[in-house]
């Protein structure tokens, strides 16, 4: 490497780790003598969230994968994140501000990998530093650090994955495809819409490759193997659901909850209907139902059923009402998927929530479409593809799901490298008039000086 490559390296460390100690002494101090600061329920705020802490703290006690000692264990949730947890409990004790500061950690590796990438993809000087402070400054990022939720470490894997994925575009070797796969297994345990991924990229590594049969064959073994490694992953969690539910799980079942809430949100919201107050009442809609199917559980928002094969059941069932309210209305599955396509950037779980996510998401969107026109000729084309394929998957995959502005923090990464660009590109063009009118001024001073005899000329 250069020297100026090392001297910006140098400080995109120094900053880094200035924002981690500013972050960690700001959010120490405000969640001092707070272990719980959040209701149990809680969604996205500070504190405790979607009760992955509840699975933890059973692992952790002995008493195995599940929501509480008396009940069944779940199928619900990814095993990831609540392993994480529980090994950040078995070694520092069950605390809200250890989940914090491991994010604060995970956000840091982060911000080194965002700036790799950016390094890699474009050939700007300036957005390798300025795309991981952006980043790192986001409110969505800085939000998702205060809470126990999946966004953080799931950012973090995805990001491992696309570095391991480039090394795999460059170098077309079967162990580079093979590692990228093991990277995205790992981010699929943690949060599993990513698990049909690999299909986007198989279809994208045919097109780019049309007329070159020995060279579509390497990649698409390479995609095969990819793949594989993903399945390597999951295997353990599917066969141990598979024995417990009799069901092929291979990653939670906690999708008929979602398809019920996205559903019941686009057809009961209206002025002054807050998400949150929309999600209790789908909440009151399925333990109703359970109660009156006979199921037996514990909860109100999530169900903690004492038997697996009823957990499974009772999603499957509430999913397979929504595929059929589709069916029977079309015309209600596209305007519940365009609805979520906005409310996957701009949604929150209350009105205020929404204004705050909308004056955040706007201008971040719209830097990122103009860094995209203005780098895109001075691109790793294959790569920077392969980034907007997967935002566009995801979007796609929450659309007839269930969608709101939390899902899209994972793309915050890859959003803050294009944005990058386009604030890159302003402070040259500030910058350039400012070294004129230096050596301007500073020749006008020489020949001043000179014409005075205070400087000899030599």
């Amino acid at each position: 490497m250069n020297a100026s490559v090392r001297s910006s390296q140098r400080l995109l460390l120094l900053v880094i780790a200035s924002v981690f100690v500013l972050k960690a002494i700001v959010t120490l101090w405000i969640l001092v003598g707070q272990n719980d600061p959040c209701a149990p329920d809680c969604t996205y705020r500070i504190g405790w969230a979607d009760n992955y802490q509840l699975i933890a703290h059973n692992i952790s006690s002995g008493n195995g994968y599940r929501f509480t000692a008396q009940t069944a264990p779940t199928t619900l949730r990814e095993p990831g994140y609540p392993l994480l947890l529980a090994g950040l409990s078995a070694v520092f004790g069950n605390a809200l501000w250890i989940v914090v500061l491991a994010n604060l950690v995970m956000s840091s590796i982060s911000a080194l990998l965002i700036s790799l990438l950016a390094r890699q993809i474009f050939t700007d000087r300036l957005v390798p530093l300025v795309a991981p402070i952006l980043f790192m400054l986001h409110p969505g990022e800085i939000v998702a650090e205060l809470r126990s939720g999946i966004e953080v470490p799931f950012t973090l894997l995805l990001l491992c994955f696309f570095v391991l994925w480039r090394r795999a575009l460059v170098s077309e070797k079967p162990t580079a495809y093979f590692l990228s796969g093991l990277a995205l297994g790992l981010a699929c345990i943690v949060r599993s819409a990513v698990l049909l991924f690999p299909l986007f990229l198989l279809l994208y590594q045919m097109v780019r490759t049309r007329g070159q049969a020995a060279l579509l064959f390497r990649r698409i073994g390479g995609v095969a193997l990819m793949t594989l490694a993903v399945g390597l992953i999951l295997t353990p969690w599917t066969v141990r659901n598979s024995s417990l539910a009799h069901a092929f799980i291979p990653t939670a079942s906690v999708q008929g909850l979602s398809m019920q809430v996205g559903l019941y949100q686009c057809t009961h919201g209206g002025p002054g209907q807050d998400f949150m107050q929309m999600e209790l009442a789908a909440s009151e809609v399925r333990k109703q139902q359970a109660l009156a199917a006979g199921y037996r559980f514990e909860g109100d928002y999530y169900l903690y059923f004492y038997d697996p094969k009823d957990e499974v059941r009772f999603n499957t069932l509430l999913k397979q009402q929504v595929v059929d309210t589709y069916k029977q209305s079309p015309a209600l599955l596209l305007k519940c998927a365009s609805e979520n396509v906005v409310n996957f950037w701009f949604r929150g779980k209350t009105t205020f929530a929404t204004i705050g996510a909308t004056l955040v998401q706007v201008p971040w969107l719209v830097l990122a479409l103009l860094g995209l026109v203005m780098g895109f000729r001075r691109s790793e084309r294959a790569m920077l593809v392969s980034i907007l394929l997967f935002v566009v998957y995801l979007v796609a995959v929450c659309a007839p799901i269930h969608a709101e502005a939390r899902y899209s923090v994972p793309l915050i990464p890859f959003l803050a490298i294009l944005a990058a660009i386009p604030i890159c590109r302003l402070i040259e063009y500030l910058r350039e008039p400012v070294r004129r009118h230096a050596a301007r001024w500073t020749s006008l001073l020489m020949t001043i000086l000179r014409r005075y005899g205070l400087v000899r000329v030599t």
